[in-house]
């Protein structure tokens, strides 16, 4: 498989950290991920993210907001990589 670009695995982030790809693709994130500090970075905040919701008296995050948090992660990054 082709290298991935950083919005490219961000668009599969949370299917990558629940175990939810095709082993290929999730391989192919995992290359990039060792690779980008930026995205090694991402993968470490939104772990924390998950696990303060956990914490949280196992409180649900709101429904839709991890995918308005990808969604402006995506849109975050696109602004710098046009910069």
């Amino acid at each position: 498989m082709r290298d991935l670009t950083c919005k490219e695995v961000l668009q599969h982030l949370v299917e990558y950290l629940e175990q939810e790809l095709a082993p290929e693709l999730h391989q192919a994130i995992q290359s990039h991920i060792e690779k980008c500090l930026f995205c090694q970075r991402l993968v470490e905040s939104y772990k924390r993210t998950i696990a303060l919701f956990k914490k949280a008296n196992h409180i649900e995050p709101p429904k839709g907001s991890k995918e308005r948090l990808k969604k402006r992660i995506i849109d975050q990054l696109a602004k710098q990589t046009n910069v």
